[in-house]
């Protein structure tokens, strides 16, 4: 079967309606090096790769029933870490690029209330 070659471009974009996450925040980047000591005790270096690995652990102590329910639906919808959204930095407040990583954690916090504790990646796309 053949096809046209054309693809349409999806942007996934987090929703806008939910709270922000609460500072702190943790922004964790991995050190890009590879590193290893020489038979004379000599450290050597080397970069790993180019890009900063960068991931962002976020943190809701509050959402209702609906914020979990559009959270889930959302996360469905882009398969879960498998595709790429646009994500306000809660810090900074630019658009960046994210994937899922890690476990998304809901726990009850009463009657129709949860907490949430995610982890997202930074992307680098192109």
């Amino acid at each position: 079967m053949s096809g046209s070659g054309i693809y349409t471009a999806v942007t996934y974009t987090w929703p806008s309606d939910l709270p922000t996450p609460v500072l702190p925040l943790a922004d964790e980047f991995d050190m890009p090096v590879i590193e290893s000591t020489k038979e004379m005790g000599v450290r050597q270096t080397r970069p790993k790769y180019t890009d900063e690995d960068n991931r962002l652990f976020l943190f809701w102590p509050v959402l209702t029933d609906t914020h979990k329910l559009d959270i889930l639906t959302f996360f469905r919808e882009i398969g879960w870490g498998g595709t790429i959204f646009e994500f306000p930095h809660p810090h900074t407040e630019d658009i960046i690029n994210v994937r899922l990583v890690g476990k998304v954690r809901f726990e009850a916090r009463g009657a129709s209330l949860w907490m949430l504790s995610l982890q997202l990646e930074k992307a680098n796309i192109g």
